[in-house]
């Protein structure tokens, strides 16, 4: 009798350890590179993103299928004339037991708009009244359009009306920042405090650098009664094959890395409850240096380059998977069902396109014989560097010699950052379902707009869409700014990402969504 009440209750505390409600070991991810930092303002990809949203919580955030849902604000209005917009802020703490204030939401904005952080999505803050001007250093951080009630209330004043402007508050760089930890505006290494204040779901239990940041349920969460899962570890993992071999051994239970293309048949048909495909807002581009002095200043090249640029083939041969091919500005997933513009030659007979791109680098002064050196920038992923081959390959006919530069994805990003690329590999990561985001960033004065892009028509047509009264409106004007872009060949767009990746069956509750936001407090997990 007694063995079997013994044995009884071991089974009890067994099932009781194993159950959604008390993971022991982290939920373990695949978090495809190192970060940069865990500055949520200083963030410049998926792999500080996905780490930050978990740390930090702005004003309005994503529910598990990526739709707006309040966050730290509880409620908020905007005035009649749309210009006025109102956060009334929940009771909620900072990690440490602080309370959030409206000072708090007030030195976030300001400090995310503050020149000397460098913050990327800076440009698509410039609706707030004064942002612009703040960006650049034109005036003090104290005349942004922002300004607390009261300890719970904040008041944003925008210049014109903005249609999407919950969306811009859900932009990690604006959530809150611990005014009383920071204590600076210009404050750039307060991340390095131990224990990192934070507001999110989670909060920070170590970062070994190139090994693992491992998250810690956060206790003072207003809501963390509902965070299920106790601790996750983001592991950096740049080799594609290898994450795929480490998440078939069963040392991960999310990998966000693409599937190799050599292998993505394969997981289809023997991964297939754990493969998910979903189109994402993320555009494969390469970037231009189009900046006095850079080879690929010459309209001509640029555009020799887009014509030879075999698209379908680099999609359905050289990394057989479900990515599009892009003759766009944006992704296709952010204007549907609208037809965006896209390059006139989409249409032509490849050997049309051969010939003009032959014609256009002989009279740029190239040839096969006497071809143009440019220096070819990628991060160390498999899938990046089979493009990349691919096209060296196309380009090598028209005169054009790349050659490659290959670093880790902090070192590329960087250099990507301060200018110091001919021509780079870009993912463009969107948050938001409209063409301004990725429009914004070839803005003359954008922070992030890496490519030195300058065009004042374009500048003026991307404001028109931003502060447009009606969705037509934008739309069209929308429209212009792309077909300039494509006219300039500010870009060279390859394809439109599908996001292709590795859920395990004992993950509940992940939804794939368009924005590619995928909570922890949302998940749980079996045995």
């Amino acid at each position: 009798m007694q063995r079997t009440l013994t044995h009884r209750a071991a089974t009890l505390l067994l099932s009781c350890l194993l159950s959604p409600l008390a993971i022991a070991a982290p939920l373990r991810i695949d978090n495809t590179g190192e970060p940069e930092t865990l500055d949520p303002q200083m963030a410049t990809g998926l792999r500080e993103f996905r780490i930050d949203r978990e740390l930090y919580e702005p004003l309005i955030t994503y529910d598990a299928e990526g739709k707006l849902i309040p966050g730290l604000a509880q409620s908020w209005e905007t005035s009649a004339d749309g210009r006025t917009w109102t956060f009334h802020l929940r009771d909620a703490k900072w990690s440490d037991g602080q309370p959030i204030t409206a000072d708090d939401a007030v030195f976030a904005l300001q400090r995310a708009l503050l020149p000397s952080t460098h913050s990327q999505n800076a440009y698509l803050y410039y609706p707030i009244a004064n942002a612009r001007d703040v960006n650049t250093g034109k005036k003090a951080p104290d005349t942004l359009g922002v300004r607390a009630l009261d300890a719970h209330t904040i008041e944003i004043t925008l210049d014109a009306p903005l249609s999407y402007m919950t969306s811009v508050m859900a932009d990690i760089a604006l959530a809150p920042l611990p005014k009383h930890a920071i204590k600076t505006l210009d404050n750039t290494h307060w991340v390095r405090q131990q224990p990192l204040v934070v507001s999110g779901p989670y909060q920070l239990d170590h970062w070994t650098p190139q090994v693992e940041v491992v998250v810690k349920k956060n206790p003072a969460y207003y809501a963390a009664d509902s965070v299920k899962i106790d601790s996750a570890a983001f592991y950096p993992i740049e080799n594609t094959a290898t994450a795929l071999t480490r998440y078939r051994s069963g040392a991960l239970d999310v990998s966000y890395s693409q599937i190799p293309s050599a292998q993505y048949n394969w997981a289809r048909e023997h991964l297939a409850d754990a493969l998910k495909t979903y189109p994402v807002l993320v555009h494969y581009v390469y970037l231009p240096n189009m900046r006095e002095g850079q080879p690929l200043a010459d309209h001509r090249v640029r555009e020799a380059m887009n014509l030879a640029v075999q698209r379908e083939l680099i999609t359905d041969k050289v990394i057989q998977s479900s990515q599009r091919p892009s003759y766009a500005a944006v992704p296709s997933v952010v204007t549907q069902p609208h037809q965006a513009p896209h390059f006139d030659f989409q249409s032509w007979p490849y050997a049309q396109r051969l010939e003009r791109a032959k014609a256009l680098m002989k009279e740029a002064g190239y040839s096969p014989e006497h071809p143009l050196d440019v220096e070819l920038s990628i991060n160390s992923v498999d899938d990046h560097r089979r493009i990349a081959v691919a096209l060296a390959a196309m380009w090598k006919p028209i005169g054009i010699a790349p050659h490659f530069v290959t670093r880790d994805s902090s070192a590329h990003y960087s250099a990507i950052h301060h200018a110091q690329f001919q021509l780079a590999r870009y993912g463009f990561l969107g948050a938001m379902m409209t063409p301004a985001e990725e429009l914004g960033m070839y803005v003359s004065d954008a922070s992030n707009n890496y490519a030195g892009y300058q065009n004042p028509r374009y500048d003026q047509k991307v404001a028109e869409g931003v502060h447009a009264l009606t969705p037509e409106a934008a739309q069209r004007a929308f429209d212009d700014a792309q077909r300039m872009l494509l006219d300039d060949m500010a870009m060279i767009p390859i394809l439109d990402q599908t996001q292709s990746l590795l859920v395990s069956s004992k993950v509940k509750g992940w939804q794939p969504n368009a924005v590619d936001v995928h909570p922890l407090r949302y998940l749980s997990v079996t045995p």
